[in-house]
């Protein structure tokens, strides 16, 4: 995890990383909104509390990635994790049930994170357009994620779980090359 306070562009942003993906899990002068933790070093606390921290965290530990329910954290510590990421809402749940219970109207790119029934970590970026309401509403890429979406032609690219990392015009994802 790494923080970008000179807005550098994404395509240019940590050159040696594979994959670059913007989330709005910061304040507008970069302090995170929730937990953060990257490679056993916690660099934000858990927060409990509603409001930006997000409903969810998102946790890659010993290779398995799981979605946690914001308020059944209890006193789990993250030192083990290669990286934790509290943010929201929950899109799909644990299970693959619906994260959201009903359609707002508001459209927007949309940058989610989560993992497929094989326990595959799959990052997902929905761009709608050159507009950022012209994306789906977090209703509609829930559908679009799971079991009667992408999972309706290929099933093992369903996401089993999705936690919402960002949406907006700052949705973005750079991918590179990995050198052999």
């Amino acid at each position: 995890l790494a923080m970008n306070p000179k807005r550098i562009p994404l395509a240019t942003f940590a050159p040696n990383a594979t994959v670059t993906v913007n989330g709005s899990f910061f304040t507008p002068d970069f302090r995170p909104t929730g937990l953060l933790a990257s490679k056993g070093v916690v660099l934000n606390p858990f927060v409990k509390a509603a409001g930006g921290a997000g409903s969810g965290v998102f946790v890659l530990e010993s290779g398995r990635p799981e979605l946690l329910e914001r308020d059944a954290v209890g006193a789990r510590t993250f030192e083990r994790a290669t990286i934790a990421i509290q943010a929201g809402p929950r899109v799909l749940e644990r299970d693959g049930r619906a994260g959201i219970r009903g359609d707002d109207g508001v459209k927007a790119h949309r940058t989610v994170i989560g993992a497929t029934s094989r326990g595959i970590v799959a990052i997902a970026v929905i761009v709608g357009g050159d507009e950022p309401w012209l994306g789906p509403t977090l209703f509609e890429l829930q559908r679009r994620l799971g079991t009667d979406g992408v999972g309706a032609t290929n099933p093992e690219l369903a996401f089993q779980f999705a936690l919402n990392l960002d949406g907006g015009p700052s949705t973005g994802l750079v991918i590179r090359h990995a050198e052999a």
